[in-house]
């Protein structure tokens, strides 16, 4: 399949899809994302999320995260640049916790659903439900940890473990691995400043190696760019620099 009618998807997909290379979307097992889109609109047509994903949204117990069924109104042109700081870190909290949930994650983590008051930082979900493949879920995370962690052997097992490796020579796997941290940003990521335009390029740049190196990319990484947009697009608007390794090891501490 070589692309995707956006036409009856909704305003969110449409909106998140124009900003991932459409190189990438000629790499995907679009049979099926395909199956999986069909639900996941039906679940947007319903505005909140449904109780049992909003409870286990509740365990991951996410500090200084208030969950809300109520509207909000985002704040973030009124706030000051540390305090949209300490929203960028805990926006990045919220991220990578839901990574840790085998119940599936909220894939939409734009701005419009966050309102910052003096204290926590609130989140009204909207219904955008996804469950990743369980091996997959984990593969990421083995590839944070090895990252965060500075740990290479992990790295790896993550690499593998989501089928990114596979196939490829002893060269082609380092350059997958400069790739992948090209990616994830330079240096110690203490001091991140997100943009579209970056992510942009770099997603760019992954799913070129992979078409050139006949890389088969299974459907959850279309979530997994629908949720990194999402992330993107909210800290792009916080226009500051975040601390990412810090909110990273305070969910998942060495």
């Amino acid at each position: 399949m070589k692309s995707l009618s956006t036409a009856f998807l909704p305003k969110f997909l449409k909106e998140v899809l124009t900003h991932i290379p459409t190189l990438a979307m000629k790499s995907m097992d679009w049979k099926g994302a395909l199956k999986e889109i069909g639900p996941l609109a039906a679940r947007m047509g319903k505005k909140h999320l449904d109780e049992d994903s909003f409870k286990t949204l509740e365990e991951l117990n996410i500090q200084d995260i208030s969950l809300t069924r109520e509207s909000v109104n985002n704040n973030y042109d009124l706030l000051s640049d540390a305090q949209k700081e300490r929203v960028g870190e805990i926006v990045l909290q919220l991220y990578f916790s839901q990574l840790n949930n085998p119940e599936g994650l909220n894939l939409d983590l734009r701005a419009k659903h966050f309102e910052w008051i003096n204290g926590p930082l609130l989140y009204s979900p909207s219904n955008v439900w996804f469950k990743l493949r369980e091996d997959f879920r984990q593969g990421l995370l083995d590839l944070y940890r090895g990252f965060y962690h500075n740990d290479d052997e992990l790295f790896d097992i993550g690499l593998k473990r989501i089928g990114l490796s596979k196939n490829l020579t002893q060269q082609e796997d380092a350059q997958l691995k400069e790739l992948f941290k090209k990616h994830f940003g330079p240096g110690d990521q203490d001091k991140v400043v997100f943009e579209l335009e970056h992510f942009k390029e770099s997603f760019y740049e992954l799913f070129k190696f992979f078409m050139d190196h006949e890389v088969s990319l299974e459907k959850d990484f279309m979530f997994l760019g629908i949720y990194l947009v999402g992330l993107y697009m909210n800290l792009e608007k916080l226009s500051v620099a975040i601390n990412v390794r810090k909110s990273f090891l305070q969910v998942f501490p060495k």
